[in-house]
């Protein structure tokens, strides 16, 4: 892997984990944000879905074996946050 493929694969790592909330009074620290909008009734309001936060660690699991050892430390270590919650 050219070190420009790895820097690519390191901005994307960091940019996924950038998305995770740090918590707040909606979400939980280590969850995806997500919301619940119905335009008919106007509203959109949180939603702390776990269904968004598992559907990407299991994509990234799933490709995980493209990653260098660096990479893979980096998704563990924002992949254990939201077992915390």
């Amino acid at each position: 892997m050219t070190n420009d493929a790895q820097t690519h694969i390191d901005i994307l790592i960091e940019r996924i984990a950038l998305c995770q909330s740090r918590g707040d009074k909606f979400f939980p620290e280590g969850i995806f944000p997500s919301y619940r909008q119905n335009n008919y009734l106007f509203y959109k309001r949180p939603d702390t879905n776990i269904f968004y936060t598992a559907t990407i660690d299991f994509i990234l699991n799933q490709i995980k074996h493209k990653f260098l050892k660096n990479h893979n430390h980096l998704l563990k270590k924002f992949q254990q946050k939201p077992l915390k919650t």
